[in-house]
């Protein structure tokens, strides 16, 4: 059998275990892994290599002013996907993000009008922050059926933070309907009160961030929102968790039966307060 790309040579790296084979490639689908598949039109040698499913990164800012900083993000579709093909991820996920006072739709369909630009698979999370607009919970809903099942949802953060009654509204709707709940998770009142001590003080610069916006208020936030999941019997996924703390609180929720998942980034595997 002829096929389109034959990658040949490499170990082949699967979730459950690495072997040596070749993988074979048509109209950009693998079809076929295991040795001796035939020819193809092209062949990529990747002897003493690995060979491993294109990556999925499920946070990505592209495109997006950021109005607390006020500039927009470095990257939009374009240039943050040719990076992100470049390090071997093939699919992204961006966010929509609702404006208050709107419904998602107008900020869904812009999202999907710029990020024709991407040169990898792409999905969208739908980020609601103002859940007092009319129809806002049947809109989640429908464009959860229409393929945007997964939502983010802000526990500060200026005009992006929803109360807690929200919280607990959103995840118990989210819940019945099988739609998966992001969390940016920061305990506003102790962040608020810290950060108006230091800009009384004059303390503006970025060394006083970690001081500001403490592990305490991430921790605080996860234990907090994670128990209204568990209440709920929710799922419930916390987004760049960024402390010890806040991995201890959700160990200690799962021990207690909770159904939580989290991501970290590498930075705050190394970023001590030295470091600011």
């Amino acid at each position: 059998m002829a096929f389109d790309t034959i990658i040949r040579g490499g170990t082949v790296v699967t979730a459950s275990e690495s072997y040596l084979a070749d993988v074979a490639v048509n109209a950009g689908r693998v079809v076929a892994i295991g040795s001796s598949l035939g020819d193809a039109t092209r062949v990529i040698d990747a002897t003493g290599r690995l060979v491993v499913p294109g990556a999925i990164d499920v946070h990505t800012h592209f495109e997006h002013f950021v109005s607390y900083v006020g500039a927009e993000n470095a990257d939009d579709y374009e240039s943050g996907t040719r990076a992100a093909a470049a390090g071997g991820i093939t699919t992204i996920l961006n966010f929509a993000f609702q404006h208050r006072g709107e419904l998602l739709a107008p900020s869904l369909e812009h999202e999907l009008s710029i990020a024709k630009d991407s040169h990898v698979d792409y999905g969208l999370h739908l980020c609601v922050t103002d859940l007092s607009v009319d129809g806002i919970l049947d809109e989640v809903g429908a464009l959860a059926d229409r393929g945007f099942p997964s939502l983010k949802i802000f526990t500060s953060v200026g005009n992006y933070q929803l109360s807690d009654g929200e919280i607990l509204r959103l995840l118990q709707y989210a819940w019945e309907r099988g739609i998966m709940v992001n969390v940016h998770a920061e305990d506003h009142a102790l962040i608020s009160h810290l950060s108006q001590q230091h800009l009384a003080r004059g303390e503006t610069g970025v060394r006083y961030l970690p001081r500001a916006r403490p592990p305490l208020a991430e921790a605080l936030a996860t234990w907090k929102v994670g128990t209204y999941a568990r209440a709920i019997g929710a799922p419930v996924y916390f987004v760049h968790l960024s402390s010890r703390e806040a991995l201890d609180a959700v160990r200690a929720l799962r021990a207690r039966g909770a159904e939580v998942y989290v991501e970290t980034r590498p930075v705050y595997l190394s970023l001590y307060h030295s470091k600011y």
